[in-house]
């Protein structure tokens, strides 16, 4: 509001932060009390305002950095969801999984239908202990490789 009491006036009225912290660390009221501006800072300090001798200041500064660490995590949690929402590789698992998904579900099926019909057409035919002993260890062999 650069002293214009009139505008810092509304600007508090209508709720707004009176203890921002400006790039260099420092706070309205002690911008305020720097300028010669006094009735500003009276104002600021009036309704809070916050100078560098108030110990709560590094407090409020530490609670304003987390606050607005969570604000720019929540930005780039929007803007990672987009990314990958977009993402070619997204958008080829929809196609992948639309249209050949349900294809290779199916073929899956009928092929361990079959295996399972091969498995007991060769247990019927192999009478012979050595030889169904071999059939099992290839099955066996089968089932574990799946």
């Amino acid at each position: 509001s650069e002293g214009k009491i009139s505008i810092l006036d509304f600007l508090i009225n209508q709720g707004v932060e009176v203890n921002p912290i400006d790039r260099m660390g420092g706070t309205p009221a002690e911008d305020a009390k720097r300028h010669n501006k006094n009735t500003a800072a009276m104002l600021l300090k009036h309704h809070g305002g916050m100078d560098a001798g108030n110990p709560k200041l590094l407090e409020f500064i530490e609670a304003q950095s987390k606050a607005h660490q969570y604000q720019l995590r929540a930005l780039r949690a929007d803007a990672v969801s987009t990314a990958v929402e977009e993402s070619r590789e997204t958008r080829g698992w929809a196609v992948v999984k639309k249209n050949y998904l349900p294809a290779l579900r199916t073929a899956l099926a009928e092929a361990l239908a079959k295996a399972e019909d091969l498995r007991c057409l060769v247990s019927e035919r192999a009478r012979s202990p050595a030889l169904r002993k071999v059939v099992e260890s290839i099955i066996a062999a089968g089932d574990a490789a799946a």
